[in-house]
């Protein structure tokens, strides 16, 4: 079964300082064939390399993943969750609730399915439901979708 898989820092982190180069090892994981990046872990893995070769390397690799795209909404919530430490606030999930925003903002854009949003967040149906519903996550139908079920509906009536 091939699926989406969000590749953290501290994933390329660990194989870069174990293993070297993190992307045969990172293909070598079964079902895995869509590794993802986002812009907050190519800063914070892209930072700490340390040779212009390994740096270019590691950036082409990052090129070919699935790039997420990340709007200013998106960056505000991380920015907030980036200065509650300076008024003690917990912050220990820091990278749980950054991870869960990224699909959320996935899932708002119809990147990703109710489900498969909802898997990666390790959610079950209900739980998922209340959090897109406070989240205000929303995808709204196509006009191809509404017109479809227009159709149907049309023709379920006309029978």
């Amino acid at each position: 079964m091939e699926s989406e898989v969000l590749v953290d820092s501290n994933v390329f982190i660990d194989l870069m300082k174990y293993r070297g180069d993190p992307a045969p090892w990172l293909y070598r994981w079964p079902g895995i064939r869509n590794l993802v990046v986002c812009g907050i872990v190519r800063v914070e893995v892209l930072r700490g390399v340390k040779s212009p070769k390994a740096y270019s390397k590691l950036n082409n690799f990052m090129d070919v993943m699935v790039n997420v795209p990340a709007s200013n909404r998106l960056w505000d919530e991380v920015a907030a969750l980036a200065w509650k430490p300076l008024f003690g606030l917990d912050t220990a999930d820091a990278a749980g609730r950054v991870r869960e925003m990224l699909v959320i903002e996935r899932y708002r854009e119809g990147k990703l399915s109710r489900g498969q949003a909802a898997e990666m967040l390790g959610l079950g149906f209900h739980e998922a439901e209340i959090l897109f519903k406070c989240c205000g996550a929303t995808q709204q139908p196509t006009w191809d979708e509404l017109e479809q079920s227009a159709q149907a509906f049309r023709s379920l009536t006309e029978a």
